[in-house]
């Protein structure tokens, strides 16, 4: 089973205003994060709902629009992957922490674009060397 994003209300007034050229984009620079508290994300999940993680060697990482492969268009869908995952890395050991998904934030962690829960999670972080990949795929499309 894939993990299944949800694009927040601030993520889906960006990718408009980006679009009509009202604004930039605040997902062409923003922030991943990993979150450890147990919730059950939507798109009206709100940022203050999120307890950040704070294994050793944690971090939130950077994105910005190099780290995205060309978009492609198949059946009238767009979509793009990363170009490699993002990774989160323990440098350390415990005490143990469980990740139960990421979010990701504009680049002044103000505004939440989107969010998922693993659907394979929790991932627990304990020992050096504990990894968890994420490689979100971008898609758009019209619904109507």
């Amino acid at each position: 089973m894939s993990d299944t994003m949800y694009v927040n209300d601030d993520g889906a007034k960006t990718v408009l205003e980006a679009q009509l050229g009202i604004a930039a984009s605040k997902f062409a620079t923003g922030n991943l994060h990993l979150f450890s508290n147990n919730i059950t994300v939507s798109d009206s999940t709100l940022l203050s709902a999120f307890t950040e993680a704070a294994f050793p060697g944690y971090a939130a990482i950077a994105i910005g629009s190099g780290d995205w492969n060309a978009v492609t268009v198949a059946t009238h869908v767009a979509n793009t992957t990363p170009t490699a995952a993002f990774s989160f890395v323990c440098t350390g050991g415990g005490p143990s922490e469980s990740e139960y998904g990421w979010y990701w934030t504009d680049s002044t962690d103000t505004y939440l674009l989107a969010c998922c829960n693993f659907a394979s999670g929790p991932y627990v972080m304990l020992n050096n060397g504990d990894t968890i990949n994420c490689t979100p795929t971008m898609t758009e499309q019209s619904v109507n």
